[in-house]
């Protein structure tokens, strides 16, 4: 009776994130088929992201590779700000190809 614990809330600007993100797993996840699909995909743009960097500056080589790991930190601890190094990675990429 006096036991319940409160609900943690979520932090602002979390709750679009993790609707994204929960729908995404939940569409992800529907059969095995396209979660494999999901997996390639994701290599496939690892290749992409790595291909562009050591063809337009092969000095940069290491930070490419570090950078996912940093990343996946990153989202560990917090999905929001991940997301924006995301969309800035992304942008990056698109003004510079």
């Amino acid at each position: 009776m006096g036991d319940e614990k409160p609900e943690a809330k979520a932090p602002a600007g979390a709750k679009g994130v993790d609707a994204f993100f929960n729908w995404l797993s939940g569409s992800v996840s529907k059969n095995t088929g396209s979660f494999v699909a999901f997996l390639f995909l994701m290599t496939t743009i690892g290749i992409l992201v790595g291909y562009f960097v050591t063809i337009k500056a092969p000095e940069m080589i290491y930070y490419a590779i570090l950078a996912p790991l940093v990343l996946g930190f990153i989202a560990y601890y917090n999905r929001a700000a991940s997301m924006i190094v995301l969309f800035l990675l992304l942008a990056f990429l698109v003004l510079t190809a």
